[in-house]
């Protein structure tokens, strides 16, 4: 069954002169699979609406999952531009949106570019979010608003990684301002809230830079109804070696973890983010499509 295109949702961000908005609206769902597993339920990208600058590839199945690429093949992010990503999986489909390029945050004389992100996850749905690392060049600025709903027969994963500018230009902290606000509703009720500015002109990551002075960050939420306080310990005693420092908490009522990613490089933080993501699937019954590993080859 093809997919069909919907409008815009109803949140949208308007647009400011000189920048761009763009975006997607996606829904998954599922479906009978044809022929002998006439019985299995197959997920699948049912709606889809894009705009420029970002770029959505033809969905494909792996391993009853409905996996999407998702870029910007444009040069980025500029002052005044604002995208908006709305995301919702339902009726225990399987969805996994990627990015198998950075996204980089340019240079800017003033203003910003803004993210607005809204995931919807209900009735036994997965959703994996591997989203591309924002480089963030020399005084580049950035706003994020993430939202997240899901109910508690649900899973999320979701990371998001920060890469402190080009190495080949040497550029390491040296953007104006990187702002982000998230808030995962469990059932409705409030899981997690996050709500901070990194300003490195004003000594915001010295902390960071003591352990490595071009630290890359990576931040990843595990939502689930298979979350064991157990794992807290075992996420700490994982084999990383020296190149990257992780630390994982609870959430309220051990309903989610939240874990915090810091490394040399680009190439330790993709092995840790790799050896995460192996943990979680060694220790839940959640299986990840195998194509999540060969699509990210923006930390090579």
């Amino acid at each position: 069954m093809p997919t069909t295109t919907i409008a815009p949702s109803v949140k949208t961000i308007p647009t400011v002169d000189g920048g761009v908005f763009g975006g997607v609206d996606l829904i998954y769902d599922t479906r009978l699979a044809k022929g002998d597993n006439k019985n299995e339920l197959r997920s699948y990208l049912a709606k889809q609406w894009v705009r420029p600058p970002l770029h959505l590839a033809k969905s494909y199945e792996d391993d009853q999952w409905a996996l999407n690429l998702l870029m910007s093949p444009t040069a980025g992010l500029l002052a005044g531009d604002k995208i908006e990503i709305n995301i919702q999986v339902l009726n225990q489909a399987k969805a996994a949106v990627i990015s198998p390029a950075a996204c980089r945050v340019h240079t800017m004389q003033n203003g910003s570019a803004s993210i607005y992100q809204h995931y919807q996850v209900s009735n036994q749905s997965i959703l994996d979010i591997w989203a591309a690392p924002l480089i963030l060049q020399k005084q580049a600025s950035l706003k994020q608003d993430t939202r997240v709903d899901i109910d508690a027969s649900s899973t999320l994963f979701m990371l998001e990684s920060i890469m402190p500018g080009r190495s080949a230009y040497a550029e390491s902290f040296s953007f104006d301002s990187w702002s982000s606000k998230l808030e995962i509703y469990l059932d409705q009720e409030l899981l997690v809230y996050e709500n901070f500015t990194v300003k490195p002109g004003q000594g915001d990551v010295k902390d960071w830079q003591t352990f490595y002075p071009d630290a890359h960050y990576a931040s990843f939420y595990y939502i689930s109804p298979q979350v064991d306080k157990a794992f807290i310990a075992q996420l700490h005693e994982l084999e990383l070696g020296v190149d990257t420092k992780l630390g994982a908490s609870l959430c309220t009522n051990n309903k989610g973890i939240g874990i915090k990613l810091l490394s040399r490089n680009s190439l330790h933080l993709r092995k840790a983010i790799i050896t995460v993501r192996e943990f979680f699937e060694n220790q839940t019954t959640i299986s990840f499509p195998r194509a999540t590993k060969r699509a990210q080859t923006f930390y090579h």
